[in-house]
């Protein structure tokens, strides 16, 4: 939008319709003053450091069971690993993203052009 802002009738009924929204939905408006993503909840960082001790520890175990599933061939380690595996990569998945978002955000190195 290359122009100053919005004409007064746009901000009229922009008003008329906050209003509403306002009045229908109190959820709604409470999500929409605080802005803040239900998806990903600010989790303290010694939890984050627990969460990634717990998660290296289940990697362990799933590599273990992997080595134990294919040496043995018996069905029960294979399940077992499966089950390991799979409650480690959905455990590893907000940790992940929060670690990815926090990459994102973090400002370029260097600092900028020198003179």
């Amino acid at each position: 939008m290359d122009g100053a802002g919005l004409s007064d009738h746009e901000q009229r009924i922009l008003a008329e319709i906050e209003g509403k929204l306002q009045g229908d939905d109190q959820t709604l408006d409470r999500r929409l003053r605080t802005m803040r993503s239900r998806h990903l909840p600010h989790i303290p960082p010694v939890r984050l450091r627990t969460r990634g001790l717990a998660l290296c520890l289940m990697g362990a175990i799933s590599a273990a069971l992997l080595i134990a599933a294919s040496t043995t061939v018996k069905p029960a380690f294979l399940w077992a690993f499966a089950a390991a595996w799979t409650i480690t990569f959905v455990s590893a998945v907000p940790v992940f993203s929060r670690w990815c978002l926090r990459w994102r955000k973090k400002p370029p190195r260097g600092g900028g052009e020198r003179s």
